[in-house]
Parts: C-alpha cells; structure tokens; sequence
C-alpha cells in the first residue's frame, strides 16, 4: 500500500486532494481479492495504469492552463505585447553574452599557439613617451617589408 501510495505522487496535487483517497480504497479492495501470479499481474498493470493516466492528468492541467494564458493575453493584448517583447529581449541578451563568453573565454585562440600571446610595441626616440602601441598601417608595413622565411602553409590539395 505504501508503493501505490507513493505511485500516486506521480499524479497532480489538486487530482490526488480530489481522487486520492478513492483511488486508495480501490486498490486495496482489489489488492484483497488477488492471489499468486495473478498478483504480478495486478502490480504491472496498476504500474501502467498509473503511469499513463498521470500523464493523461499532466496534460490536462497543462492544456487548461494553456488556455487561460491564452485568454488572458487575448485580453490584455498591449500587456502581452509588452511581455512577449521583454521576453524576447532576455533571451536574445543572454543569448548574446553566453555567445560572447563561449568566444572569448571559453574556446581556444585561433592561433599555433594560443598560450603564447604577444604584443608588439614602437618605439619613438623622439618623443617622451616611450613605447607606444603599433598602428594597424604601421603593422602591415612592417609585415610586407620583413624578410624572415617562414615555414610554407600547407595548401588544400598538395602533397608533401
């Protein structure tokens, strides 16, 4: 009794305030009468029952409460306008900071070696500063002017 007890738990709380104690006094009423194999018989098929007609409660519930958001909102179609925006608007930020997170901390570089980052100063004798960050025109410069011979790339197709 204690099993089916705890079977009922599957049920909906308004469904078993309503059926519980009915549903209890059924099966034990039942349970009574069976006798040997037929008792499996009995467990396996209350087991079923249970499990498809708490599904069946779950969905009712489920719809009525679809129905009434639906006619709420129909209702009140400036405020379900306003939520539905909002709504969206949530979910598109934190899709967007999640995007950014999984870019920016949480994959690797797309470099050889990310581990290894490296900044590139200038220097101006001229000026006090020191050091100074390398512009985006002054880098391309340097790069086409360098004579260093870098390892070839591998291309799509060739052999080595």
């Amino acid at each position: 009794m204690h099993f089916y007890s705890l079977l009922l738990h599957l049920y909906p709380s308004s469904f078993r305030a309503e059926y519980g104690e009915e549903m209890r006094a059924i099966f034990a009423r039942t349970r009574e009468e069976i006798r040997g194999f037929h008792a499996v018989l009995f467990w396996v098929a209350t087991l079923l029952e249970v499990l498809s007609n708490a599904l069946a409660a779950h969905w009712d519930v489920l719809n009525q409460d679809l129905r009434y958001t639906a006619r709420t909102l129909a209702r009140a179609s400036g405020f379900a306008f306003t939520a539905i925006t909002v709504a969206a608007l949530g979910i598109g930020a934190a899709t967007a900071a999640y995007t950014l997170i999984d870019h920016v901390v949480i994959r690797p570089l797309p470099f050889t070696e990310p581990d290894r980052p490296v900044n590139i100063w200038e220097s101006v004798p001229s000026s006090h500063l020191g050091e100074l960050e390398l512009s985006p025109a002054n880098y391309r410069d340097w790069k086409n002017a360098a004579t260093s011979a870098l390892p070839p790339t591998p291309r799509a197709g060739s052999s080595s």
